[in-house]
This record gives C-alpha cells, structure tokens and sequence, in this order.
C-alpha cells in the first residue's frame, strides 16, 4: 500500500539513505550491496568502534565526530574552589594550558557546569569553550590546567613565575641594578595565579627583573659563593 511505502521510504532516509538510492530500492527492486553512514556534523572521527563484518545493533554507538572548530576542555573544580566561584562558574573568562605545548595560552569561556560533586574526587566538573587559533593542533584527550578568572584583583606589583627562585623555604629574584649587574634579591610572595605572582616585599616597581635564565643566573650565584 502507499502508506507502507511512505513508511519504509522514510525509514531509509532516517538511516542516511539518499533519496535516489531511496527510489532504487522501492521503485526497481534494487538490493544495495552497501549503505551509506552520514554524519549529523562535519569534522574528524576521533573513535571507531567497531570491525569489519561486525553486527551492529541499533542502540550501540559507532562513530564518535569532533568538530574542531568547537574545542571544550573539561576541567575540574574542587568544593573549595567552587565555593569561591559566587554565583557560579558560567560564563567566566578562562586560560587553558596544554601539556603538551605549556608556554602557549589558550583562551576561553566557562559555558557549562555540572550539577552534582563527584561522589570519589568530590570534584564538579566544567567545561570551557576554547577559542583555539587554527595553527594550534588539539587531540582528544590531551592533558590540560585550566585557571578560571574570580575577579579583577586590584593593582599589586606583580612578576612572572619563570623570575621567581626557590631555595628551600626562601623565594629570591634577580634584579639588574644600575651598572648592568644582576643582584640576588630575597622577596616575600603573595598571591600568584598561573602566569604571576604578586611581590609583596623586595622589589620595587619599575626595577628590571629577570623573568628568562632565572635558575641559570642561581647555578652562577651558588657556585661562586
């Protein structure tokens, strides 16, 4: 009957079935030897799972796409960084680090949140949209520290962790002074987040800190002491 037809024809499109191969199979009888699998989005196949001659059933996931041009990074937050967040992570500005490449900064927006803590890791998890420049090279799964922004923290002086020296319990930095020479200066930290760290005593502003070849400069120092 027609509504039998109309039926099965529209099966067939719901599987991916074009509509020429469609009339083929009703009109002139045709068995197809292979039926084409056509994905909702463009964008790479990141998992196959499964082989050739293998029986699928219906409920049973195939394919998993990734559209590269939506990068998310999970991240996840404990009960006490939660608790800082007030009204809640959404929207916020984020950097993303990658393990792989760990000087290069990504950025990005906190667009959703879970809704329940981790019953093992008491952790709640977030995700965070990149917006990843075309020359950056992402893969699933990749490793990653995500640092969320809580607030604009008022003007302190601040320099970048590759300056700082750690020796023990003491933190120290090298100062260029006047003359061209580099000074072992010993300072107090405060706050720091993962580009910088606030000086609270030692430095001065304006004063010309060393923020590459900082542990070279301390090899030198300790050697001829």
């Amino acid at each position: 009957s027609t509504t039998r037809v109309d039926g099965m024809s529209r099966k067939l499109r719901s599987v991916g079935m074009a509509a020429e191969d469609v009339a083929a199979v009703i009109d002139a009888g045709q068995i197809l030897s292979a039926l084409p699998i056509r994905a909702p989005i463009g964008g790479s196949v990141v998992r196959f799972n499964a082989v050739l001659g293998q029986v699928m059933q219906p409920e049973e996931p195939l394919l998993e796409i990734h559209d590269p041009r939506h990068v998310w990074v999970r991240g996840h937050l404990t009960e006490r960084d939660f608790g800082r967040l007030a009204g809640g992570p959404a929207a916020r500005a984020a950097r993303v680090r990658f393990v792989a490449a760990p000087d290069r900064v990504l950025t990005g927006r906190v667009v959703r949140s879970g809704n329940v803590l981790g019953s093992d890791d008491r952790t709640l998890s977030v995700w965070v949209e990149l917006d990843a420049p075309a020359d950056v090279v992402l893969q699933h799964n990749m490793l990653a520290r995500v640092a969320i922004t809580l607030a604009e923290p008022p003007p302190v002086l601040v320099v970048p962790l590759s300056a700082v020296v750690e020796q023990g319990v003491r933190s120290h930095v090298f100062v260029r002074s006047a003359d061209g020479v580099y000074v072992r200066r010993a300072v107090e930290l405060g706050p720091r987040d993962d580009r910088f760290v606030a000086v609270v005593t030692g430095v001065a502003a304006g004063e010309q800190v060393v923020v590459a070849g900082a542990d070279g400069l301390q090899t030198a120092f300790a050697s001829i002491r």
